[in-house]
């Protein structure tokens, strides 16, 4: 789960362009529960499809690209 966290901190703040507390503001989430999840001590997918909600048409494909790539990595382990 952290690999996933780390792409949605990515995504976050890299390319939706928004702090913690703006993340919190649209999605109603705590800062604290997005930042934990995050940091991979949340589980709780509710809050990954609040990432994706968050991003464009465009930038959902590539992050759904790069989700393909952590997936692809964790069955050949």
């Amino acid at each position: 789960m952290y690999a996933i966290g780390r792409l949605c901190f990515k995504y976050r703040k890299e390319v939706a362009k928004l702090t913690l507390k703006e993340m919190s503001e649209k999605t109603g989430i705590k800062v604290s529960t997005l930042s934990a999840f995050e940091v991979g001590r949340s589980r709780n997918m509710n809050i990954f499809f609040e990432y994706v909600q968050i991003l464009n048409q465009k930038q959902r494909e590539e992050f759904m690209r790069e989700l393909r790539c952590i997936l692809n990595a964790w069955k050949k382990e």
